[in-house]
């Protein structure tokens, strides 16, 4: 089950990353036909199921894949939403594929290698929703069969690089929960390893979405959908108030260090006369106080 499982969800996935990778560094010279990049979409598709990009046939490869587990986490659709459909996986990777081939015509290789990108992140998310899924199978529901334990160690073992990248630690504790001769598995560990690098992957929680009950038409307990993290309007007017205070005491502390100083005058028992008729020294400018003290000075 590993292997055949495996093949797909490691081998294919690579195959496409590859021949995009192919198609962006021929950009600078010239993309004539793209071929290289009609050739990820053939590996992404398959042949079962037709030139059709919105198809629902059932095949073998990725496309297939994403559509399978749209059904089981709510996220059919353009929208991310619904249960019947193609994905919003396939959609989004189709969109990214036409952007893609556009671009790498017009020979604008930087935005095609950021489209690359973006079809690599979006094409994570079946990885990750399948590992989800045989996570709470074996962990929550108790469902371990020899199927069910090399079919989640293939789709773990398929997001476990990208997850290492982002972070050695959550990695590991993915690796070990959801290997073949793992003892026992944590669901709760496995789905905070995974959500806890949702952003380093630029994907988002939306995108991935929750392992759904259709006959009771409700999300497992403990599988809904995470949050994507932001900030409250609350936190944000807070941090607006605080840094326009620091703001402030800055601009006041400026202004308070830029004052002129009249230590200078009062040393060597030099005395600053009253200006502009006020006590002794009635019309004295502050011009003849700094000859007398220049004078002192040379004496």
């Amino acid at each position: 089950e590993a292997a055949k499982r495996g093949s797909v969800y490691m081998g294919i996935w690579m195959s496409v990353l590859w021949a995009l990778e192919e198609a962006s560094a021929t950009c600078k010279h010239g993309c004539t036909t793209c071929s290289k990049w009609d050739e990820a979409v053939a590996y992404y598709t398959g042949s079962i199921v037709g030139p059709d990009s919105n198809s629902l046939i059932n095949g073998r490869f990725l496309y297939s894949l994403a559509n399978e587990l749209c059904k089981e986490f709510r996220t059919c659709g353009s929208r991310s939403r619904d249960l019947i459909g193609n994905s919003y996986v396939n959609i989004r990777v189709f969109q990214f594929f036409t952007e893609g081939q556009g671009e790498l015509y017009a020979k604008l290789c930087d935005e095609a290698m950021l489209t690359k990108r973006a079809i690599t992140s979006i094409m994570a998310v079946p990885l990750i929703q399948g590992t989800l899924r045989l996570a709470y199978d074996i962990g929550v529901r108790g469902i371990r069969t020899i199927e069910s334990n090399g079919e989640g160690a293939a789709f773990a073992a398929s997001i476990l690089p990208l997850i290492h990248d982002c972070n050695s630690h959550d990695a590991w504790i993915l690796y070990l929960n959801m290997r073949v001769a793992s003892l026992g598995l944590d669901y709760a560990a496995v789905r905070a390893a995974l959500e806890k690098n949702y952003h380093c992957l630029k994907i988002s929680c939306g995108e991935v979405g929750g392992y759904y009950d259709v006959e009771n038409e409700m999300y497992f307990v403990g599988a809904e959908p995470c949050q994507d993290r932001r900030l409250s309007r609350g936190a944000i007017a807070a941090i607006v108030i605080v840094t326009f205070t620091v703001l402030m005491i800055c601009i006041c502390l400026c202004c308070c260090t830029s004052q002129p100083s009249n230590v200078g005058l009062h040393e060597e028992g030099v005395e600053l006369p009253k200006v502009n008729g006020e006590g002794e020294g009635d019309g004295i400018v502050l011009e003849d106080v700094a000859t007398d003290i220049s004078a002192r000075e040379i004496t």
